[in-house]
């Protein structure tokens, strides 16, 4: 599927240099902004759901708790996603980095 993409954009664009490592690195930032857009959005909708659980297991209300709970969601989206798409393909050097600065 990646390699279908790539040929692509140097489809679209020919007179480019054809540097894969290049290319690589704005396909694999365009999926980490991805991957944090799908973080934020889950830790907007689901993380109110998971706090509610907390407090009505834990027996009391925390607003410290919430935003640690809403937090984690989005960390947690993020880095496994990321963790999914390094694993999905073999990265050359930049899009590797791409993945690992972002997802800390």
């Amino acid at each position: 599927m990646i390699d279908r993409a790539l040929k692509y954009l140097e489809m679209l664009a020919p007179d480019t240099p054809r540097n894969v490592q290049y290319i690589e690195g704005v396909v694999a930032a365009g999926l980490v902004a991805i991957a944090l857009t799908l973080g934020w959005y889950l830790s907007k909708y689901i993380g109110p759901k998971l706090r509610h659980l907390w407090e009505a297991r834990a027996g009391y209300e925390s607003e410290l708790a919430g935003r640690r709970i809403r937090d984690m969601t989005r960390r947690a989206t993020t880095f496994i996603l990321c963790g999914i798409f390094l694993a999905f393909y073999p990265w050359h050097l930049i899009a590797r980095w791409s993945f690992r600065s972002r997802s800390r």
